[in-house]
């Protein structure tokens, strides 16, 4: 199984607040990829007319094209427990995963297969 973990960073909205994001959020999530044979991929705006968040879904489907599974992450997220597998989080009968918080879903974190429906759902 091929896996991938995307973050979308666009360096032309980065105010002050928000400016020490890529120096830790980029190496925190390398080197997660690296300890377990993952790709990392860091995205720009990939959606220059909509806000930067809809970045995420498009870097998803353009991961899709070389990765079985994808994990979305929000750049100001950060990998804590490094021991545990994007593997050990899944089961094989789903294709996408969610987070859920005190407000509902949150889609700053998601998984996601690269399937023929996880695409029409991302596009739509």
């Amino acid at each position: 199984m091929r896996f991938a973990i995307i973050s979308v960073l666009d360096e032309n909205v980065l105010d002050k607040k928000f400016e020490g994001l890529r120096d830790v959020g980029v190496p925190n999530k390398q080197r997660y990829c690296d300890k377990h044979g993952y790709e990392f991929r860091l995205y720009g705006n990939l959606a220059p007319d909509r806000c930067i968040h809809w970045s995420k879904y498009f870097g998803a489907l353009d991961a899709m094209k070389t990765c079985e599974w994808i994990f979305v992450m929000h750049m100001d997220n950060v990998i804590v427990n490094t021991n545990i597998k994007l593997e050990n989080l899944m089961e094989r009968d789903h294709d996408f995963y969610v987070c859920n918080d005190n407000h509902g879903l949150n889609d700053g974190q998601f998984l996601v297969k690269s399937s023929d429906w996880a695409r029409t759902f991302l596009r739509e």
